[in-house]
Parts: C-alpha cells; structure tokens; sequence
C-alpha cells in the first residue's frame, strides 16, 4: 500500500504527518534532512515499546550525528504522565550535554508523545521532536497538533505547552503488536472524529466495523487518513485551541473525570467512549442532539467492543467533583461539545450540574 502525506500548518511554519509501513528508515532519512541537522537524537520511548520495536531503537540509535545519540526509557503506563517522570527525563538529557540542535524522537504511544513533546518544549528553552506513534489512539489524534503535557494531582494534563513537531510517522506496521485492549481503546478516538465532524466515516465505520476491529490494513489506513486529515484542517486553522479546535474535545469533559476518579485504570479512549455518551444524553436533553445520534453513536461503539456504562461502583458525585479540574471552564461553567446530527456539533455551557449528574446516574450499569 502506497504512503500518504498530509500537512499542518501552525504558526511557525509547517510539518508533514506520513502514514504508511515500515517507515522507519524514511523517518531517519528525514532527521537527516532537517536544518540544521541535529547534533544528535534523544530517543525517548517506554518499557513496552522498547521491547516490540528493539529494531526501530536500534535504527534510530544508529544514525550518524555530531554527538553520541542517547535513549531514554520511562515506565509504561499514565501514571509516567508525572512531574517525577519528567524530571528525570531531563536530568538524562542533560547529562548528555545536549545543545539546541539537538532533537528528541518520540517513539510511543501517547503517554511517549506527551511527556517527550513537554520535555522538547522546555529542554533548553526547546528543540525540535519528531514522533514516531506507535499505538492507533496516538496516531489519529495525540501525535497531531503540538499539544504536550503531564498530569497533576488535580486532573489530566493540566501541565504542558504547544509544542509542534518537525514531522509525524504513523507506521501502521508498529500496530501488529499493539495489545487488543490498547487497539479497541483507541476506536473511541476515532469514533469522535465521525459524530462531530465527518458524516461519512461514521457511516464508513458501521459499515466496516468488524474489518477494523480484525485490523483489515486498507480499512485501517483509510480510517486512520480520515481522521489525520480531520485533526490537521482543524488544527491548521486553530493550532492553539482559541475557537475551532476545542470540537476535538469532544467526549473528554467527562472522559477526563472518569480517568481522574479510577486512578487512570480506566484507558483514555474507554473513558471518552463512556463521555461521548454521556455528552449525547446531555445533549438530548438540552433539545441539541437527536435521538438518532444518541442510538446511533452508542450502537457503534458497542459493536466495536467499547463501554457505554458507568465503571462498576464509580460514584456519581465524584465525577461531578472532578468536572471542576476540567480545563475548558470558562467563568464558572462547564464547556461541554455536543452532537447535532451526526457529522456535527455546538458548544454548551452550564454552572449546574444537577442534570449532567441525572444523566450519569442513567449510565450507572
């Protein structure tokens, strides 16, 4: 299958997303080519990755530079979403005596891509970093658009900075380790970009839904096109989240406070799954979403094996308490995006939050 390239703009310029197999010698000859050249590579990657894409390390590692190229492994998993991880990463760093031609490549999912962009945008005021994802949910959304960050205490990825990269290669070969678990978390993602900005590949999706899920590559790489091309005209137009951008948000308003109350071991797209539908009741409710979206959009997401109910036991109160941590608050009120008709959305804000409590209550299993 051919590779195919798509551009953001931002700002500061440009940078291509590329999506294809085995690309990881095309991402070597890129780094090769950035001006000016890098002095060296900091790979950062994590302990799972280090495992299945030894070879890719190795490659990278392997490039010939100025300065000897480092590797920095952190441990698998959100809770490296931390400001102990990060501080460890640049104590690594600079013990290699990097200066600002130096780059970082991302090689990961998207725990990897969003402590290692951080750690780009402040490693000496910043350098450049190419991300290599390696999970499907990086790949269609966290690998795109220059957003960084770390958790805190109070909520999810309260910390961090825009950050764009030099290039993205979604290597659509590093999938075939990827665990079920961690593929199937990510079609939540991908659901997000049909219900509220692309009619078509939602109706794609219910139509090929048990080819994506046994992974079919031409129907993987059309769907991970698609919505490649739905994050890069969105953030091209916005890259800093002041209008536009905040539809990507869709679903993460209570996906966040679900994340924060299990201690992140519900996965992200599990957790946006469950907000996308809680937002469609909400919506349904406030007269903006028809009922056919609600049924619709739930019925995907069943058919692809993702949540549609409340984790067992969780409490419905400390959802709502950790809705105050959420970071699109505007003067007291919550920002929730809500569905129309499929393909599209509006924004909704509301300081009460007795009837986004109902219908959770309506979610509980």
């Amino acid at each position: 299958m051919s590779t195919r390239c798509v551009k953001v703009h931002h700002p500061g310029g440009a940078y291509d997303v590329v999506v294809g197999f085995d690309l990881t010698g095309a991402c070597v000859k890129a780094l090769d080519k950035l001006t000016p050249q890098p002095s060296s590579l900091i790979v950062v990657t994590d302990s799972n990755v280090a495992r299945h894409a030894s070879k890719a390390v190795d490659r990278l590692l392997a490039s010939k530079f100025e300065r000897t190229n480092a590797l920095s492994v952190i441990p698998a998993g959100e809770r490296s979403k931390s400001l102990a991880t990060f501080g460890k990463l640049h104590d690594r760093c600079l013990a290699h005596s990097p200066d600002r031609d130096a780059a970082i490549v991302a090689l990961g999912g998207g725990v990897v891509g969003d402590v290692a962009g951080f750690l780009a945008a402040t490693l000496l005021r910043g350098v450049r970093i190419v991300h290599i994802p390696t999970s499907l949910l990086a790949m269609v959304d966290s690998a795109i658009g220059g957003k960084t960050a770390i958790n805190h205490a109070r909520g999810k990825n309260l910390i961090g900075a825009f950050h764009h990269p030099a290039a993205v290669f979604a290597d659509l070969a590093m999938l075939g380790t990827l665990p079920e678990r961690e593929y199937v978390n990510a079609l939540g993602e991908v659901v997000k970009y049909g219900v509220v900005l692309n009619a078509p590949l939602f109706a794609f999706i219910e139509r090929n839904a048990q080819a994506l899920l046994a992974r079919d590559a031409t129907i993987v790489q059309r769907v991970v096109l698609s919505c490649v091309r739905n994050k890069a005209q969105v953030v091209s137009r916005d890259p800093h989240e002041k209008a536009e951008r905040i539809v990507l948000n869709y679903g993460h308003t209570v996906g966040h406070a679900i994340e924060k109350v299990s201690g992140y071991r519900v996965a992200h797209g599990e957790a946006v799954a469950i907000g996308m539908v809680a937002a469609a009741r909400i919506g349904e409710r406030a007269g903006v979403t028809p009922p056919a979206t609600c049924e619709r959009q739930e019925a995907l997401l069943v058919s692809l094996g993702l949540p549609v109910r409340l984790p067992k036991r969780m409490s419905v109160p400390a959802i709502v308490a950790a809705l105050a941590g959420d970071k699109k608050r505007r003067g007291g009120a919550l920002r929730f995006i809500l569905p129309g008709r499929i393909g599209t959305w509006t924004t909704w804000e509301t300081k009460d939050t007795k009837p986004i409590a109902a219908c959770l209550r309506e979610m509980q299993p």
